[in-house]
């Protein structure tokens, strides 16, 4: 799921949760709630713009929680209301894709039938694609982390030497249950290198 696809369904989503908090809105009481101390306890206090505040009772707490809960609801609608008018700007200047076929598509679709496989034996000699065999990337060369090799003391079953017995219990562990792994390969991070720790 591409990104702009991502955005129109949280925007449907939030749209929809938006409607359901102003029906609930229509139904709630007038005013709003106050509290204030009363020595150890707390006072619930309708408030109507215009009016002096009054007393709300124990027994009438069902309208104390339904003032909290409109409380409550206003804020959550003011929050999806910002998010909405983000997630329409960012529909309004993220380009929508011309085409929705990826660029590997688009050039097999234009190439006469059959020739896919050369185009991806020519694709993967410039993208340096390597295979996808997991046993057979393991054992690919890689940049490794060349500081402090007299570290590298602790043998594992995989015949890599690492630093720590935890690291080797990790590879030992990894090995037992063939599962490839590198150990401290250089990281690529948004194009910088990221040395191997």
């Amino acid at each position: 799921m591409d990104f702009r696809t991502c955005l129109m369904e949280e925007k449907e989503k939030l749209s929809k949760r938006g409607k359901q908090i102003q029906n609930e809105l229509i139904d709630s009481p007038d005013g709003s709630l106050r509290l204030s101390r009363n020595g150890r306890c707390w006072q619930w206090k309708l408030a109507v713009k215009g009016k002096p505040a009054t007393l709300i009772t124990k027994k009438e707490k069902d309208l104390a929680v339904r003032l909290c809960a409109k409380k409550y609801l206003e804020w959550e609608n003011q929050s999806i209301q910002k998010r909405l008018m983000l997630i329409a700007h960012i529909l309004e200047h993220y380009p929508a894709p011309a085409d929705t076929l990826s660029c590997v598509e688009r050039l097999f679709k234009d190439s006469r039938p059959g020739a896919e496989d050369e185009f991806l034996s020519l694709l993967s000699c410039y993208m340096k694609l390597e295979s996808s065999d997991p046993s057979e990337w393991e054992v690919t060369e890689y940049v490794r982390n060349s500081e402090y090799p007299e570290r590298l003391i602790v043998p594992t079953k995989a015949g890599i030497p690492v630093r720590s017995k935890s690291e080797a219990m990790i590879a030992n562990e990894l090995f037992d249950r063939k599962i490839p792994f590198r150990y401290e390969e250089e990281l690529l991070l948004g194009g910088s290198e990221l040395p191997a720790t």
